[in-house]
C-alpha cells in the first residue's frame, strides 16, 4: 500500500502544473499540507489510467480528466470539487471553506471569462506547453468545442480585440474580489474561492499572458495581491 497520496496532473514540456483544474488540486493539498506525489500523463492516456477505478463524468465533454487522487489505500477520487470536499472532510484545518458564498458567485460570473478566454489558451496551450502525445487529442477535441481549427479561431478572435472582449467579462470578478481589504475574497482568510481564482491567474502566466490577463481585468494590483499571498503554495510545481 503507498504511504501518501498520487496526484494526476496532466503532462507538459515543463514537467509542471499548468492547467487550472489540476492547479486546484495541487493548491489545496499545499494548504492542507498533505503530503504526495506526482504521476503525469498525456490527454489520451487519462481514460485508460482511471476508467477502472472512478465512474464517469456525466454529459458532454471527456468521461475522464484530471486532476484526479488516489488514497493510500488504493481509492481514487476525481473532479477538483470532489478532491476538495474529501480533504476537507479528512483536514478540517485550515478550512477550506466550502460552504463560502464567494465559491458559487465566483462560479456564476465565470462562463464569460472562460469563453473570451478561448481565443488566447486554443492556440496557446499546444504552442507553448503540451508535449507531442497530447496534440492530436487536444487539436481534435478543441475543435469540437468552437467548430473550427483552434488557430483560426485565436487569428479571427484574438489579438487586441481579443482582450477587448475580456475586459467587461472581468470586471465582475475583479469586483467581487475588492469587496473586501483581500487579498483573499474573505479578507484575510484564504479559502477554496482563491483557489479556484488564482489557478486560471497561474494558468495564464503558464502561457505567457499573464499581464495581458491583468490589463484587461480593470485592476491588476488586486489579482497581484492574490498571487502574492499564496506564492508559498505555489513554490512546489514540479514532482
Amino acid at each position: 500500500m503507498a504511504d501518501k497520496i498520487t496526484f494526476f496532473d496532466v503532462a507538459s514540456r515543463q514537467n509542471v502544473t499548468w492547467s487550472p483544474n489540476t492547479w486546484k488540486t495541487r493548491l489545496a493539498l499545499h494548504f492542507k499540507g498533505v503530503d504526495y506525489k506526482v504521476e503525469r500523463y498525456e490527454y489520451p492516456e487519462i481514460k485508460g489510467r482511471l476508467e477502472n477505478h472512478v465512474p464517469p463524468h456525466d454529459g458532454p465533454g471527456p468521461a475522464y480528466t484530471f486532476p484526479a487522487i488516489q488514497l493510500p489505500d488504493g481509492t481514487y477520487i476525481m473532479d477538483s470539487t470532489a478532491i476538495a470536499k474529501y480533504l476537507e472532510e479528512k483536514h478540517p484545518v485550515p478550512s477550506l471553506h466550502l460552504d463560502c458564498d464567494y465559491i458559487t458567485r465566483l462560479i456564476a460570473l465565470f462562463p464569460p471569462v472562460r469563453d473570451a478566454s478561448f481565443a488566447f489558451f486554443l492556440a496557446r496551450v499546444p504552442d507553448a506547453l503540451l508535449n507531442e502525445g497530447s496534440l492530436d487529442f487536444w487539436y481534435t477535441t478543441r475543435r469540437e468545442w468552437v467548430g473550427m481549427d483552434v488557430k483560426q479561431y485565436a487569428a479571427e478572435n484574438g489579438g487586441e480585440a481579443g482582450w477587448k472582449a475580456m475586459a467587461p467579462a472581468l470586471a465582475p470578478i475583479t469586483a467581487l474580489a475588492k469587496e473586501n481589504e483581500g487579498p483573499y475574497f474573505l479578507g484575510k482568510e484564504p479559502g477554496q474561492a482563491d483557489f479556484i481564482w488564482a489557478s486560471f491567474l497561474l494558468f495564464f502566466k503558464s502561457m505567457g499572458y499573464l499581464d495581458e490577463f491583468l490589463a484587461a481585468s480593470g485592476d491588476a494590483q488586486v489579482h497581484l495581491n492574490l498571487l502574492e499571498a499564496i506564492k508559498p503554495l505555489t513554490e512546489r510545481n514540479g514532482l
